[in-house]
């Protein structure tokens, strides 16, 4: 067989080969353009790499040089310009050292390269060979249309181009034509059906490239997101990190075995370890058994319910002894398949918040006792002025009794025993008046410390002698703003109290000190405001006081005592005179270890002149017209039989309404008015103003079963007005109305 046969054989079937290498290809890239239209990212090809950038040169190159090899053409790739990319292979020498030698033949190749360099996205370019006839063709790389490559083939010989053709070529542009002629025949020649079959081989090839190209520039992009989110995953993690780290809170991981894989430095703490020395060991190598079962049992129970757990426990810190109390979060860690992980723990430290509910849980208590006691005082109060209303009809009347009953002892001692159960029934609702704030009260600055030994001096004569008084009055700041007599009396019922609760004997402690109180602590104490203070504690060492009871023991008439032996009045009048005071009483007690009761007073803020009290000892007669208003009967009836007896007439009215009215028509008449403060219709107060406008110089006393009060305090400031308390002395009264005027008159 002639060698040019045998060759066109092995070509053919090099073709076959490289045809069913491209059905190959084909189906794989089939499979490559499912997997890239799954991918739903657009490829961007304003920013699209060069060629030599998106894949390995050296691997294209040696493609490029099999490719030619197989198919005995010569192969290059160059850029869209023509600048080549890859080294010639297989490249001819009638092309390289002869043609392209001429500046016309160089030409004519620039201008062929040129032609079939342009971008067909339908098949290959194949033409002529403009610088000599042999074949060229060529097929474009391209990335989302965007030209990146040629790859051109060609110095192919026609089998029926002439001799004669390639010598005129040589001439037409100056080579030699035997070297020319020569160098033709060395070219390959082939059927243009064998040419077309390569060449479209030649572009299946270039659409892999670019086909890998497109795959590249994904994966490129891919593994450029990779790494973005890579970083900001890295990014995320530390800041994670820092954040667990940092937090109070206490955060852990166990394995499903309880070994320890993770804790943050709250949790080192705890321990007294670090993380290092922690993970992989169990709760039994750092606490008690007691304690490890207590955690074990909760891990154990988060696992079981798989949901996350609550639970509360007491933690002692090993780093630095805090204790505190905690409410620890397990939750149960699973994989996606549902496998257990471990459990996750977060301890939360609430010891402030229970404290808080607990600083909240007093107060409310302390508002609801402070509420019932006021409600309570009220109600005494009320009681206490009508008592007082109907002692003023008695104690008159029995005073009038004694203006008509002369040399009489038998009346006398009846007489006697009126105004004996009087007095007893006027001191108790003193206390009354006391507890509801509503009683007498002289207001100076006050020696606390020289009440507090006044009151202990006259303890001291009744006291058992088993029983020591101890005193460590230690309050600098020691002058409060009050009525001592009050005080006094309130001292000593805590001081009896005492007494009677140690009747085996005992020690009884008088503490002071100063205290500071803002206005968070101050709230604590019943509402006070904040400030300077002094701390009063009067302690025992007595029975105590039943834990029961302890709500009650400021409640009136409420008493454990045997009957007869009180009326459950101290107490409440302690506490009714401690509020007046505007200070705060507690009481702590434990049966059987004693009492103490921590009496909160406001330090006085200036030294004030205490009001010298009068004496009244003699009944005072007069002459003139007294208007009496006052709703009461017995008050109407006794206080004019009593002021008519020492020379006085009298206009009644049963309420303000008739007062302003009597007033109006008879105010040439009237010398002085005695004004109830609590009435019917209108009130004291509203009758004052009227009567005021009428004629701001008539002499006024207020009567009223309550102590003067802030709303009075504007009335009694003119100086015309005075005050008399219910139940008063009849000699007391006409003193107050003598003086009154007297001082009209001298005007």
């Amino acid at each position: 067989m002639p060698a040019a046969q045998t060759n066109l054989h092995d070509l053919e079937r090099r073709i076959q080969e490289l045809e069913q290498s491209e059905q190959t290809l084909r189906k794989e890239k089939e499979i490559l353009e499912q997997q890239l239209n799954s991918l739903t990212r657009r490829i961007d090809t304003e920013n699209t790499p060069a060629f030599e950038n998106l894949f390995d040169i050296d691997l294209i190159q040696r493609l490029q040089d099999q490719f030619a090899v197989a198919t005995g053409v010569a192969s290059i790739i160059t850029k869209p310009d023509g600048t080549p990319i890859t080294r010639p292979s297989n490249f001819r020498r009638l092309c390289k050292d002869i043609i392209r030698k001429t500046e016309k033949g160089c030409l004519n190749c620039y201008r062929s390269d040129a032609e079939i360099g342009k971008l067909n996205l339908d098949g290959p370019t194949i033409q002529p060979c403009l610088s000599g006839g042999l074949w060229d063709s060529g097929a474009g790389i391209a990335v989302g249309g965007k030209h990146l490559a040629n790859w051109l083939m060609g110095q192919v010989r026609d089998e029926t181009q002439s001799e004669e053709r390639i010598r005129r070529y040589a001439k037409e542009i100056g080579a030699d034509e035997e070297d020319t002629v020569q160098a033709f025949y060395e070219v390959p020649s082939m059927s243009r059906e064998q040419y077309v079959k390569i060449s479209e081989f030649l572009f299946s090839l270039a659409n892999q490239l670019s086909q890998l190209a497109v795959q590249n520039m994904q994966q490129a992009k891919i593994i450029h997101e990779l790494e973005l989110s890579q970083q900001k995953l890295i990014q995320s993690e530390t800041h994670y990190r820092t954040l667990i780290e940092t937090i109070p809170d206490l955060i852990w991981v166990k394995d499903p075995e309880g070994r320890y894989t993770y804790c943050n430095h709250g949790f080192e703490l705890f321990f007294g370890a670090s993380e290092a020395e922690i993970r992989g060991k169990t709760d039994y190598d750092f606490v008690d058994k007691e304690q490890a079962d207590f955690f074990r049992y909760h891990d154990q129970n988060a696992i079981r319910q798989n949901v996350p757990c609550k639970n509360e426990e007491t933690l002692t810190f090993a780093a630095n002894g805090y204790q505190g109390q905690f409410e620890t979060l397990k939750t149960p860690l699973r994989d996606a398949d549902g496998n257990l992980l471990g459990v996750l723990g977060i301890g939360r430290d609430i010891t402030e918040r229970l404290k808080a509910e607990r600083e909240k849980e007093l107060l409310q208590e302390k508002l609801a006792h402070s509420q019932k006691m006021d409600a309570i005082g009220q109600l005494a109060g009320g009681i206490a002025h009508d008592f007082n209303n109907m002692l003023s009809g008695i104690k008159g009347a029995a005073e009038l009794l004694e203006f008509v009953i002369q040399d009489n002892p038998k009346a006398e001692k009846y007489l006697e025993i009126i105004h004996s159960t009087t007095d007893r029934t006027a001191s108790l609702i003193k206390k009354l008046l006391a507890f509801g704030r509503k009683g007498k009260q002289i207001s100076s600055p006050v020696n606390l410390h020289s009440v507090l030994r006044d009151t202990l001096s006259i303890l001291k004569s009744s006291i058992d002698r088993r029983i020591t008084i101890e005193t460590r009055l230690n309050a600098s700041l020691k002058r409060v703003t009050g009525d001592p007599s009050q005080m006094q009396n309130s001292f000593l019922n805590l001081f009896i109290n005492a007494r009677d609760a140690m009747p085996d004997g005992g020690v009884l402690l008088v503490t002071t000190e100063n205290i500071e109180l803002d206005a968070s602590s101050a709230i604590e104490h019943g509402g006070l405001r904040p400030g300077q203070y002094i701390l009063l504690s009067i302690q025992d060492s007595g029975s105590g006081i039943p834990e029961e009871i302890q709500p009650h023991i400021f409640e009136p008439f409420f008493t454990t005592k045997d009957t007869g032996k009180g009326t459950g009045l101290g107490l409440a009048a302690v506490y009714g005179t401690i509020k007046d005071h505007h200070g705060d009483i507690s009481v702590k007690s434990t049966p059987g270890l004693g009492t103490i009761f921590s009496i909160f007073l406001p330090v006085a803020p200036s030294e004030q002149h205490a009001h010298a009290s009068r004496d009244n000892d003699n009944v005072v007669p007069g002459k003139g017209t007294i208007l009496l208003v006052d709703d009461e009967e017995i008050i109407r009836t006794t206080g004019t039989l009593l002021l008519e007896e020492i020379g006085y007439q009298v206009i009644l009215a049963e309420n303000g309404q008739e007062a302003v009215a009597s007033y109006k028509a008879q105010k040439d008449a009237v010398d002085l008015i005695i004004l109830d403060v609590v009435m019917p219709v209108m009130d004291g107060r509203d009758a004052y103003k009227q009567i005021r406008a009428m004629d701001p110089n008539v002499p006024i006393v207020i009567s009223s079963g309550f102590a003067k009060d802030v709303s009075m305090s504007e009335i009694l400031a003119d100086g015309r007005t005075a005050f008399i308390m219910k139940p008063f002395n009849f000699a007391e009264l006409s003193k107050l109305i003598s003086d009154s005027l007297d001082e009209k008159d001298e005007e």
